[in-house]
């Protein structure tokens, strides 16, 4: 079977979870209490539709690693503001549990494919695949992968380390 090219950041399966999980916010959001209208449901709204947006703005720098990385670091924050701003949902009673919960594993999903892809940004690299319809190539052209291990969040633990839990991330993603 012929992979077909990424055309677009649309084309994107992180893109697509964080349009999707975006769009449920903003639906259930609709229900907030008036009195919210310029705080939560205004901050949850910007949130999750920023992390589409900075995830559209990180497509278009892919071609330079640093501006892609600092985009794809943006993107992590907005979704992390996200689950912040779920967990006052359901704190304030705006939300049910289990729909909190729902979404705020969504965001979680989506972070755990960024912060591989920001630690790893090669696309000579497996895991970077992960986040591409029909497993195609995310960057334009070839680029050198760099031979220095990459830290995950700052302690001394490797790419390569949790390289048995990848597997199990792309089951669940295609659940």
């Amino acid at each position: 079977m012929e992979r077909e090219p990424i055309k677009s950041h649309e084309d994107l399966e992180v893109y697509k979870m964080a349009l999707d999980v975006a769009m449920k916010i903003f639906e259930l959001s609709k229900k907030f209490p008036v009195e919210e209208k310029y705080s939560l449901t205004d901050q949850i709204r910007r949130s999750s539709r920023s992390v589409c947006a900075n995830l559209a703005e990180a497509w278009r720098k892919r071609r330079y690693e640093a501006a892609f990385i600092a985009k794809l670091n943006d993107v992590e924050a907005e979704a992390a503001e996200t689950q912040t701003w779920l967990t006052f949902a359901v704190k304030c009673g705006y939300l049910e549990v289990d729909t909190g919960r729902e979404l705020y594993r969504t965001y979680n999903q989506v972070l755990g494919i960024l912060v591989t892809i920001i630690n790893n940004p090669s696309p000579c690299s497996p895991p970077l695949f992960l986040f591409v319809r029909h497993g195609a190539h995310f960057f334009s052209k070839p680029r050198q992968h760099s031979p220095r291990p990459r830290i995950l969040f700052r302690t001394n633990i490797s790419l390569s380390s949790i390289a048995l839990t990848m597997p199990q991330l792309v089951l669940h993603l295609k659940q």
